[in-house]
């Protein structure tokens, strides 16, 4: 995977998630040294920034947000909520 999920070698990708990507490591790397950081707790911010991305866009993030979309169009609590 590669920046907002368009894959170097193909797969699946939109642009709109690249654009996204790439106007966050903008951001990262324009705030990030203005706060007076070293540079080793500007590389371990970016890296938990990546990470968390990452994490966010993996599969089992996306089958857990598509079941609690799909339990609040049916009005009850998803799986693993207090009622």
């Amino acid at each position: 995977m590669a920046i907002g999920g368009a894959s170097i070698l193909g797969g699946s990708g939109h642009y709109v998630g690249t654009i996204a990507g790439a106007f966050v490591l903008t951001i990262l790397t324009g705030l990030l040294p203005a706060l007076r950081l070293s540079n080793g707790a500007l590389l371990i911010v970016y890296g938990a920034v990546i990470l968390i991305t990452v994490s966010l866009a993996s599969e089992a993030f996306s089958d857990l947000a598509a079941a609690i979309r799909a339990a609040f169009r049916r009005g009850e609590p998803a799986k693993g909520e207090a009622s």
